[in-house]
């Protein structure tokens, strides 16, 4: 399973490689099944990453944490802002 993480393209804790992004300085743990539907993903970690769209459920591990989620549907359906990219994380369970 995938999910997808929705973080603005020019956050230092981010970099990138081959046109994806990922996060270089802790890794981003997830739980939970992501499903078409708005998900629930638990989230550990210590980045911080500004709000991308009011129309997506914010989660977070840290309260220093804001996180938005979305399917890919729905980022191609416009609902994110055109600053953001889409972070692919693998879930195992």
């Amino acid at each position: 399973m995938k999910a997808t993480i929705v973080t603005p393209k020019n956050h230092p804790h981010f970099r990138t490689t081959n046109n994806k992004y990922y996060a270089f300085h802790q890794r981003v743990q997830l739980h939970k099944h992501f499903t078409d539907a708005i998900p629930w993903l638990g989230i550990v970690s210590v980045l911080t990453i500004s709000h991308a769209s009011s129309t997506l459920q914010t989660i977070g591990g840290l309260h220093s944490a804001n996180f938005f989620v979305a399917s890919y549907q729905e980022y191609k359906a416009n609902l994110v802002r055109k600053n953001v990219v889409l972070i692919e994380v693998n879930i195992n369970n």
